[in-house]
């Protein structure tokens, strides 16, 4: 997860994992295929968060999260 200020997508993403309880659906999140616009779209429950960093580090995070149907691929 590379962290952009401003990207609305990603806001929509953590401001829903903040209020959200296990479980939650995340409706059509974007999974990015490298630098080339591609990406894979459908329907996730998110089942938890986690976060860890050292001091003067990057933060990590990692998701768990389950699909609801079928992957889209979009190609740019």
């Amino acid at each position: 997860f590379h962290f952009v200020a401003g990207n609305t997508e990603q806001k929509a993403l953590l401001d829903n994992i903040i209020t959200a309880s296990p479980g939650t659906q995340i409706t059509d999140p974007k999974f990015m295929l490298e630098d080339t616009g591609d990406y894979f779209s459908g329907n996730i429950f998110l089942n938890g968060f986690a976060t860890s960093a050292s001091v003067g580090d990057t933060v990590n995070c990692s998701f768990d999260f389950t699909g609801d149907g079928a992957l889209a691929l979009t190609v740019a």
